[in-house]
């Protein structure tokens, strides 16, 4: 079995001046294709690799702005592009409502039906042998984390949030921990005041989890200094094998 996650955007919603493109990943499973997250202009490069038209869902795990503004983008693309197959849409109470503010032409003149479901705790998405399981993070507005599975394959989604955060103990038992580390110790407390984590918080998590590998993105860098975590948090740690994810990275399943 194979497969793929390709960093679409690793960025956070505050981080000005940042390289980083705002929240985005893009999961390529024998089953199924889809995107956790939809930041803006995320289409662009999705577009540029040509898989806009075969995207199953679209998984928006909160309304923070830079989780969920690209979608309007990313629907009318799309219908440029000349899709035809419905396209699912799971995200938090309002996904929809969001949706039509920007563009209310999408749910009509479009080439494609939306399929809009709400996202809720313990809710279960099925494609083929694919299953994704929503969990509930610990953010400052409703957040979801997701697990998806697949055979020897499992990889879970921390969506945005506070650790410890007793809502993501299903993750439990995930190979591969796609965690937000948001800040660094020096801005601990910043994060836990706007619920978020900090790199080793991910680390502690994913140790908590037994995760084999984890990979820490959603990196603010007036908040992170990501040379600093490299060197004396993630050169020293023996397990998980853990790194920091940069816009574009692409990690093979196997």
């Amino acid at each position: 079995m194979s497969g793929s996650i390709l960093f679409i955007g690793t960025g956070a919603g505050g981080s000005s001046g940042s390289t980083r493109w705002r929240a985005s990943t893009l999961v390529e499973l024998p089953d199924a294709l889809f995107l956790v997250d939809c930041g803006v202009g995320c289409h662009y490069r999705l577009s540029d690799r040509g898989v806009l038209p075969d995207i199953d869902l679209v998984y928006v795990t909160h309304m923070h702005m830079d989780h969920f503004l690209g979608l309007p983008e990313l629907i009318f693309q799309a219908h440029m592009e000349g899709r035809k197959e419905p396209l699912k849409i799971v995200g938090p109470e309002g996904i929809a409502e969001a949706i039509r503010a920007v563009g209310p032409h999408l749910f009509s003149d479009i080439n494609f039906p939306l399929q809009i479901e709400t996202a809720s705790n313990g809710k279960t998405i099925v494609f083929g042998r694919a299953k994704l399981q929503v969990m509930e993070a610990c953010h400052l507005v409703p957040s979801y984390g997701l697990k998806v599975s697949q055979g020897d394959i499992s990889i879970g989604f921390s969506s945005d949030t506070l650790e410890p955060c007793p809502g993501l103990a299903p993750m439990k038992g995930t190979k591969i921990l796609i965690h937000e580390a948001t800040c660094d110790d020096s801005y601990t407390e910043l994060c836990r005041k706007y619920g978020h984590s900090t790199a080793r918080q991910a680390i502690e998590a994913s140790l908590k989890f037994d995760s084999e590998v984890a990979l820490l993105n959603h990196i603010d860098e007036r908040f992170h200094n990501v040379n600093a975590t490299v060197k004396n948090l993630l050169k020293v740690s023996e397990k998980p094998l853990a790194r920091i994810v940069n816009d574009l990275d692409k990690v093979l399943l196997k």
